[in-house]
């Protein structure tokens, strides 16, 4: 806890108690100073009176204490519950040196957090009756209730939840980590960084097991400091001045992101944070500033420039960029607000942690256009370590393999029938932990339409017999060929190879005759000339004949 200094005793009232873990009846001592001591037991069943309302009368018992001004400060903010005793409603203490119950704690954050109080139909708490009360006439059960479906208190419904038990610092700092919407920050410190952390507590050892995140959270973020002596004392109680003062401390100025990481890397997803600013309204604030800041602690962006007078604006927004206009590189940072009050009095709220994570993307295609049979080749490069990336074809998704886990991924596929003719955009999806990017790249499968034609022999003399042979691809459906003027059909003689036959004509001029061939498919044709030659006979292998 921040440092809190041994309390001053000038009030006419001071409350002592001791730590009992399951204490259900509060017994408060009154004092004069001169020892003389008269007991009382505040009973929850006595008979109630005028209903509560939001303000007590200012309590006789706080002046000139240490803790006065925090106090001072939640009253004023009408979140305060002391004891009115039950014949002179006019008259109110805070009891400010005696330790607060889990109840008081759980009531005055859910408060202060402006958590509304409940009313379920039963009590979800079986040692919490809605006649519960924190003192005489002030209601406590339905604000317990409000704190439990707030989500800030670490006690789940159906278990008991010992209202009245005095509330150890350990468990004080595990509602306010709730309160502040740092729970799952405080769960995702390694092992490793907790222990680092609460090395400088020789009693580190006190600490629960199951509070160890959150004291460590808390002293990362400077919510806790421990004591001179380098102790954390997480079992000893908290009283209830030291309750308002890490509580004013804490709330005073709040300031929430919107999202705990945001990736400005120009694909136009998360690409800035919106912060959240809250005060407590009559604070009268004068001054206020807003920064990010490096683990140092070293502001690397103001909002506030100059500190311009007036109140925070309800919300501010944040690129990636520091003060001079650079943009900053993936990392953890943390940001801060501060206020002063017309007093000058500074308060600062919880210095929480942002992560900025570039997720890019960056892939391509090789080739782009593809008959079937040909390979094409997608390539990655993912920055932050991506899980995964995923090509979405219109049959079915494919892995991509990463050759560099995490950084590099490549996917080789032989184009065939899988994707239909034209162009496709095939989308890569790249998932990170807590982020998804994609692009599109174009992919066009063209026909397979392909022809090998030839004339067998060739060349050729009158009378021959000629064979027009013809390979072409799987998906032609007819093939012709077109010769002297006149068309063969050509007939598929097995797999690929189409055949017809044509003659040469006798009295043919030598020379050489263009032999078109053409196959055709479903959806087109295509086409290809073979040059044939003819001769004319050779004399010597003509035969005469006499006739009458």
């Amino acid at each position: 806890m921040a440092r809190i200094p041994a309390s001053g005793r000038s009030g006419k009232i001071v409350v002592q108690s001791g730590c009992r873990r399951h204490q259900e009846v509060g017994t408060i001592k009154r004092h004069c100073f001169r020892g003389a001591a008269l007991a009382f037991v505040i009973l929850c069943a006595l008979a109630p009176g005028k209903a509560f309302c939001a303000g007590d009368p200012w309590y006789r018992d706080v002046s000139g204490h240490w803790a006065y001004s925090y106090i001072r400060i939640l009253w004023e903010e009408s979140v305060t519950d002391g004891y009115i005793p039950s014949h002179n409603e006019n008259t109110a203490y805070y009891m400010p040196d005696s330790e607060a119950t889990r109840a008081q704690l759980a009531t005055l954050l859910c408060k202060v957090f402006a958590l509304p109080p409940c009313y379920p139909k039963s009590p979800s708490y079986p040692d919490v009756p809605k006649s519960y009360q924190l003192f005489w006439n002030k209601p406590g059960w339905p604000w317990i209730e409000g704190a439990l479906q707030g989500g800030i208190t670490f006690v789940p419904g159906g278990q008991r939840f010992y209202p009245s038990s005095y509330i150890t610092r350990e468990d004080a700092v595990e509602l306010l980590i709730r309160s502040l919407d740092l729970a799952d920050y405080a769960l995702s410190l390694a092992g490793n960084e907790v222990s680092e952390i609460l090395a400088r507590f020789y009693d580190r050892g006190s600490i629960s097991q199951a509070r160890r995140n959150s004291m460590a959270c808390a002293v990362r973020l400077g919510i806790i400091q421990g004591y001179e002596d380098g102790s954390v004392r997480p079992r000893a109680c908290m009283s209830r001045a030291e309750a308002a003062t890490v509580v004013a401390r804490s709330c005073l100025i709040r300031m929430s992101a919107d999202r705990p990481c945001f990736s400005p890397d120009g694909d136009g997803i998360d690409e800035s944070v919106t912060f959240a600013l809250t005060y407590l309204r009559n604070r009268g604030i004068s001054v206020w500033q807003a920064a990010v800041q490096d683990s140092a602690g070293r502001p690397l962006y103001v909002f506030n420039p100059g500190e311009q007078p007036g109140v925070p604006p309800p919300a501010l927004s944040w690129g990636g960029a520091d003060s001079s206009g650079r943009l900053m590189p993936s990392g953890q940072y943390y940001y801060q607000a501060w206020v002063k009050d017309r007093a000058n009095r500074q308060f600062f709220s919880v210095r929480r942690p942002l992560v900025l994570e570039r997720h890019i993307l960056d892939a391509w295609l090789s080739p782009c256009i593809c008959r079937d049979g040909d390979v094409f080749t997608f390539g990655a490069r993912t920055q932050h370590g991506a899980l995964s990336v995923t090509a979405f074809f219109p049959d079915r998704p494919r892995s991509l393999i990463p050759v560099t886990p995490y950084t590099e991924w490549t996917l080789s596929l032989t184009m065939s029938p899988f994707l239909s003719l034209g162009t496709h955009n095939i989308v890569l999806k790249a998932t990170f932990a807590d982020a998804r990017r994609e692009v599109s790249l174009p992919l066009t499968r063209v026909e397979d339409i392909w022809l090998s034609p030839s004339v067998v022999p060739n060349p050729a003399t009158w009378g021959q017999q000629l064979a027009l042979r013809c390979d072409a691809a799987a998906a032609v459906t007819s093939a012709e060929a077109t010769i002297f003027g006149s068309t063969a059909v050509l007939s598929r003689t097995g797999g690929s190879r189409w055949q017809g036959s044509a003659t040469v004509p006798w009295g043919l001029a030598p020379g050489y005759y263009p032999v078109a061939f053409t196959v055709r498919t479903a959806a087109s044709a295509a086409q290809q000339t073979v040059s044939l030659q003819v001769k004319g006979p050779d004399v010597g292998s003509l035969t005469y004949f006499l006739s009458k």
